[in-house]
């Protein structure tokens, strides 16, 4: 057991590699020698420095999912149209594995999963379309097929040409339909710092080749530059904060141009004058952000709580935030020009709960890695409700103990006099008389 004194203070020297449970992200480390102090005194814990590993992924298991949904019957557009009778629909099944009565029954989501691992906006983009389509392709099987429909069931409807010249194939159409599975490429714009990703297939370059994103977690919609929530939107309508983003939708030139509008989010709305690039698309709002929230929280879940913490909405137990200035996989050695403590109290230190997590609070995955931080503790003298604030400053107590000035009441006519017969003496003492 190791006694803290005002004169003896400590440093601990952790090591993950040291716990005696858990992983090097979210473990317990055991004292050898618990730290106790006087009764009369507390103890003040430090976090001083440390080495953070950048081995965690970008895109982890919580961010590298997402959802693209087809013929929903909530797409503005589409959903006039959805009701619409069928052609040609004997054996066609819905997501339920229903008899399919309208057009909403070809309602489909596609589900994606993508590699984790740290990217750049080219490779994540790449990596994005070449799952995406492959999981469409693997999607469109016998009584489940892709369907993107026509606006009208009459060819002599103009909307029934324009989506025919939208489709812009050699193809004559005498159903409502086309059977196509959807397919995406994507583009990204270093001017614009933001991404588009579009149907290429012959459905997708029509009016009700409508589709929208949603991820899975943050950190990959803001990597596309995606709309995201923010945590406390999540939190009031009871959605972990990991699960889900807010939805994005495609837009198309014919809806765009008939607002008069020739831009979506700075991007230029294309048409096939512009050449084979103007089917439905879905482009980034915001800037892409390929590090968000790249920053290490290490916790001290033990610890009393020493400050305020925005995302949880209460008190927190935060030792250290520490930003990450190099590249992914190097080390990065953090230690603060202003440290940040925890005022322990009395009672004996014998453990630690030691976590880290980004800044949404959720535990990070160092893959593997060790890490290790240097924490002081000190103690200091208790204070007395006279005392002032200065208490615990160095030297203070040296000060307390020093003599105090005396205060009297005195007769100011005898100081008066007092003083009169000390310069007498004073005079005399000079050869007065």
């Amino acid at each position: 057991m190791v006694r803290l004194t005002i004169d003896k203070p400590y440093t601990l020297h952790a090591r993950s590699i040291d716990r005696i449970s858990g992983n090097a992200s979210d473990y317990k480390l055991n004292l050898r020698d618990p730290f106790t102090c006087r009764d009369d005194h507390h103890i003040k814990a430090t976090f001083v420095s440390c080495t953070m590993p950048s081995t965690f992924y970008q895109i982890d298991s919580k961010n590298n999912q997402f959802d693209v949904r087809f013929n929903d019957a909530s797409f503005t557009g589409f959903n006039l149209f959805a009701g619409l009778p069928l052609q040609d629909s004997t054996g066609d099944l819905d997501n339920n594995g229903i008899a399919v009565v309208n057009r909403a029954s070809y309602a489909r989501t596609v589900k994606v999963t993508i590699s984790r691992g740290n990217y750049s906006i080219e490779d994540l983009m790449a990596e994005m379309k070449t799952k995406l389509n492959a999981a469409c392709t693997l999607a469109n099987t016998a009584n489940r097929e892709f369907r993107t429909f026509l606006r009208s069931a009459n060819p002599a409807d103009a909307v029934w040409q324009e989506d025919a010249d939208d489709d812009a194939s050699a193809d004559v159409h005498t159903n409502d339909y086309v059977e196509v599975i959807p397919q995406f490429d994507w583009e990204y714009s270093r001017k614009l710092n933001k991404m588009r990703l579009y149907r290429t297939d012959k459905g997708g370059k029509m009016t009700l080749g409508q589709w929208d994103i949603q991820c899975s977690g943050q950190k990959l919609a803001m990597a596309l530059g995606l709309s995201h929530n923010t945590a406390r939107e999540m939190a009031a309508v009871g959605v972990p904060v990991s699960e889900k983003t807010s939805v994005e939708a495609s837009v198309h030139y014919r809806r765009h141009n008939a607002a008069g509008l020739t831009e979506h989010y700075d991007f230029p709305i294309l048409t096939p004058a512009d050449g084979a690039k103007y089917g439905h698309s879905v482009m980034g709002k915001n800037c892409v952000n390929m590090f968000a929230n790249d920053s290490v929280y290490v916790r001290c879940l033990n610890l009393p709580s020493n400050s305020y913490e925005t995302l949880a909405g209460n008190q927190s137990n935060i030792m250290a935030v520490i930003p990450l200035y190099s590249g992914a996989g190097a080390d990065n050695f953090h230690s603060p020009d202003h440290p940040t403590s925890a005022i322990i109290g009395k009672m004996g230190i014998s453990n630690l709960d030691v976590k880290l997590t980004d800044a949404m609070g959720y535990t990070l995955d160092l893959n593997g890695v060790e890490w290790e931080f240097q924490m002081r503790f000190e103690v200091y003298l208790d204070h007395h409700p006279a005392m002032p604030l200065t208490h615990d400053m160095p030297g203070a107590h040296q000060r307390d103990s020093a003599p105090k000035p005396q205060h009297h009441a005195v007769n100011v006519g005898m100081e008066r006099m007092r003083m009169q017969r000390a310069s007498d003496r004073g005079w005399r003492s000079m050869g007065g008389k």
